[in-house]
């Protein structure tokens, strides 16, 4: 029987547990151990001990169980019979995984029984060689990624069988928008399987949920996700016309009251008021209508009175000012010349009339009628300058008296 003296590992890549062939072995043997691997020594069916990766000399120092396997020394050399077993450390990626059968569901809000399927991908690494090696190897001489698929498949679909519905349930997640919540289902469904892994001696790295199957041919189940799809495009075509509605009202609203203000400008530049546009426009109505032509003569002489009125009073207001002056001389007279007869003596003086203050004015801004100490316009809002009762002279905000007639303000 061949005894060797170095123990290493030859396994092909792929391989979880790889068994050395070898179970006879000298007491100055070397032992390697490579990086990510973890050896343990067999005897009589116990773990005797376990090496990390390094370079080992098996001897009575540094292996204690072979001070009792040294029976009949030869120049300090002896030969001891156990196993070796190799641990792969490197995390086994894209392990698939899927459900063989579909798990009922009844959807809460529109309570129909609802059949689903799930499948996806784990990656899972070795936490612990001892259990790993024990529970699930024992005198199996391999262990390959296929043939832990094998014993955990039945673990993992048992999991997700009663752990995807309740997650479901529990998360409150819709199954008609489930492709967006599968990082939540996988997360869920994680927590659950990875303690059951743990006490094989393995840790659950990573666990992915690729899909849930919805039932396609489930009648009641795609009438209620046509019904949803047309509920929400209705909605949406709601919203974009709500939207276009007030967009369109904000831009004629603008619209208006830019030309409201041009207008309104466009009329302070040519000296007219809003009034008196509209009182134009009324007259041009008046003339233009015929039953309104036995009036026009009447409309006419009274606006030819109107006017010579306003004539009056304003020569009366000025023949006033004129002669204010001459108040402050008493009682003087003027005598009559030779050459210019002495002017009878008025049997009456006629008091001059005065002008009644105006109680309107016209806003500057848009011409709108406003009383004539407001001081913002009642239309537009805008600021509007300060004019004196007495007189109607525009004066200034702070002013106390009337620059013009003096009167207090």
């Amino acid at each position: 029987m061949q005894i060797l003296s170095v123990i290493k590992s030859e396994a092909p890549n792929g391989l979880l547990v790889w068994k050395h062939p070898a179970e006879d072995f000298n007491t100055l043997s070397t032992l390697i151990v490579n990086e990510s691997q973890v050896a343990l020594l067999y005897k009589n069916g116990q773990i005797a001990d376990t090496f990390t990766a390094g370079r080992y000399v098996l001897n009575t120092q540094n292996i204690p169980f072979l001070r009792k396997l040294i029976e009949i020394p030869t120049n300090g050399v002896s030969t001891f019979s156990c196993q070796v077993y190799f641990v792969n450390m490197v995390e086994a990626m894209n392990i698939k995984w899927g459900l063989s059968s579909r798990v009922t569901y009844m959807e809460p809000t529109y309570g129909i029984p609802v059949e689903l399927g799930a499948r996806g991908a784990m990656s899972i690494a070795a936490a612990d060689p001892r259990d790993l090696v024990v529970r699930l190897v024992g005198s199996e001489a391999t262990l390959t990624v296929e043939g832990l698929v094998k014993y955990f498949r039945s673990l993992i679909v048992m999991k997700v069988k009663s752990h995807l519905s309740r997650t479901i349930k529990e998360q409150e997640l819709n199954i008609f928008e489930l492709d967006g919540q599968l990082d939540i289902l996988a997360e869920e469904l994680k927590e659950r399987i990875a303690p059951d892994l743990k006490s094989y001696g393995f840790l659950l790295k990573m666990f992915t949920v690729e899909e849930v199957l919805l039932p396609e041919d489930n009648p009641a189940f795609l009438r209620v996700r046509r019904m949803l799809s047309e509920r929400s495009t209705g909605l949406e075509e709601a919203r974009n016309r709500a939207a276009q509605a007030q967009v369109a009202a904000e831009q004629s609203a603008l619209t208006e009251f830019t030309l409201a203000r041009g207008h309104a400008a466009a009329l302070q530049v040519q000296g007219t008021s809003y009034r008196e546009e509209r009182q134009l426009d009324i007259a041009e109505t008046m003339a233009a209508n015929p039953g309104m032509n036995q009036f026009s003569g009447m409309a006419a002489n009274m606006g030819m009175l109107s006017g010579a009125m306003a004539m009056g009073v304003s020569a009366a207001q000025s023949m006033s000012d004129a002669m204010s002056p001459l108040s402050n001389l008493g009682s003087f007279s003027p005598q009559p010349t030779a050459t210019q007869p002495a002017a009878p003596a008025a049997e009456s003086v006629v008091a001059p009339v005065e002008a009644a203050a105006p109680k309107t004015r016209v806003c500057q801004n848009c011409g709108a009628t406003i009383a004539m100490g407001a001081k913002f316009c009642s239309e537009c809002g805008s600021p509007q300058p300060k004019f004196c009762p007495n007189c109607g002279a525009e004066v200034s905000s702070t002013a106390k008296f009337c620059s013009d007639c003096g009167s207090r303000l």
